[in-house]
């Protein structure tokens, strides 16, 4: 009962943040809905409403991945507990503050709550590659679609904090918010290839589709070619990585030591 503590914990405050994101969805807080705020959004950096039918496959993928620790007892399942659990904790209880400050308009610590969230969700997916076994997949999977959706997500905040700043980027801040998806998608380039986690680009390319389907409906004809160009890179990127990892959502322990022995003989 003991090894079940941590996941048991962990899916309970993800159960809690599910349901604060829902009270925030439909106005309980400050009486302000998030989707009213999600319309202020201008329309260069906003995606489709659409878009958003990932997030709930996404969260239902996620706790999956928290119940196979409780339900099913193995020595991988143990070890995806303890490497994790906390980590997931933190990234839950950061959503928390992140629902509470964003319907409370504090745009600021929102975006600083945002960015801490994805760098806890980095720090657990490069846990879960120390433990990760042959032919287990799931968690890799459910926890990579989560980073690369809070990865994009966190531009559209920073992006709705600085308007929220100047007004008149909310005219003419195209070219600017061109430039933040370039280091957005620079960023989850890095973290894909670095923690070999193909997942990652998934949810970044549908809601950069997203945003571009709303584009077409303006005049932003740059911004649309950013979109255009980080949709392309990041397919390409998402097969050569895929390549790399012999078609697995991460590359295979047994892989990543046989390149470093071959390394060792090439470089004594």
């Amino acid at each position: 009962m003991k090894e079940r503590q941590k996941p048991i914990a962990a899916l309970a405050v993800f159960i809690v943040t599910i349901i604060i994101n829902l009270l925030g969805v439909f106005g309980v807080f400050n009486s302000t809905k998030m989707t009213d705020l999600f319309k202020e959004i201008p329309s260069f950096i906003a995606p489709a409403s659409g878009t958003f039918v990932l997030l709930p496959i996404i969260y239902l993928l996620v706790l999956v991945a928290l119940i196979l620790p409780i339900i099913k007892s193995s020595d991988y399942n143990t070890k995806v507990a303890d490497s994790v659990s906390m980590l997931f904790i933190g990234a839950s209880l950061l959503s928390i503050a992140f629902t509470f400050s964003f319907v409370y308009r504090q745009l600021e610590i929102a975006a600083i709550f945002s960015l801490a969230i994805v760098v806890i969700f980095g720090m657990l997916i490069n846990k879960l590659n120390k433990v990760h076994e042959k032919k287990h997949f799931f968690h890799q999977l459910a926890f990579g679609l989560h980073f690369g959706w809070d990865f994009i997500f966190t531009f559209i905040v920073v992006g709705f904090m600085i308007i929220n700043w100047d007004s008149s980027l909310n005219n003419g801040g195209n070219i600017w918010a061109g430039i933040a998806l370039t280091i957005i998608v620079l960023l989850v380039l890095l973290s894909t290839f670095l923690l070999t986690n193909v997942a990652i680009i998934f949810p970044v390319v549908i809601v950069i589709s997203g945003i571009y389907s709303n584009l077409l409906k303006t005049e932003y004809k740059t911004l649309q070619t950013f979109c255009l160009v980080s949709i392309a890179v990041l397919i390409i990127a998402f097969l050569i990585r895929l390549y790399m990892n012999h078609f697995k959502i991460v590359k295979e322990k047994d892989v990543l030591e046989e390149e470093d022995e071959l390394e060792n003989v090439i470089l004594p």
